[in-house]
């Protein structure tokens, strides 16, 4: 079966087909969910935080745990950051810190 002919248990072409018009991920959004599509081309800045954190943790092969305790704060309170939940709330302190451990400069972050 190609990815054009209908689905056996569907009946009806793959709507992730990607020889479809209009079946990238930005249409898909803008038509199902435009309130996310607004959030991935507009981040807000404690999305581009946790972004940020996470590319550097990345490229430095440091699990959360070990870059927790290289920045002196707690694992829960890192994990809360990187996740961009809505009780994280980081301080300029914690910021520093994990600047520091990241060595990266402060507005690198």
């Amino acid at each position: 079966m190609t990815k054009t002919e209908a689905s056996p248990k569907l009946g009806r072409p793959s709507v992730f087909d990607p020889r479809r018009k209009g079946t990238d991920e930005a249409s898909l959004l803008k038509r199902r969910r435009p309130d996310l599509l607004d959030a991935k081309l507009q981040p807000s800045p404690r999305r581009r935080l946790a972004g940020r954190l996470l590319f550097l943790r990345q490229s430095l092969n440091l699990s959360q745990a070990n870059l927790a305790k290289k920045a002196g704060i707690g694992v829960a309170t890192y994990q809360r950051i990187e996740q961009c939940q809505p009780s994280s709330n980081p301080s300029l302190d914690v910021l520093e810190k994990l600047a520091i451990a990241l060595k990266v400069p402060f507005d690198g972050l």
